[in-house]
Formats: C-alpha cells, structure tokens, sequence
C-alpha cells in the first residue's frame, strides 16, 4: 500500500511539472480514473 501511495505522490508530482505537456496530462487523468476505479472496488 505504501508504495502504490508513493507512486501516485510520483505521478501527481509528474503531472504538476508536466503541465505544458497535454499528453502527459491524457496519460495522468487516465491513470488517476484508473486509481480511483480500483479504489472504490478494494
């Protein structure tokens, strides 16, 4: 658990830097939907 928390810290980190990028942006909304769906299924 601690480390899917680091790598969602890491990858909320990422997405703050790569604002300009719309790509990463794409990429990072969908992994966080992706997130947040298996969340609610744990």
């Amino acid at each position: 658990i601690r480390a899917c928390m680091e790598r969602s810290i890491a990858v909320v980190d990422a997405a703050r830097n790569g604002e300009k990028n719309r790509k990463n942006n794409k990429f990072v909304f969908k992994f966080v939907r992706l997130k947040k769906i298996l969340s609610i299924k744990k």
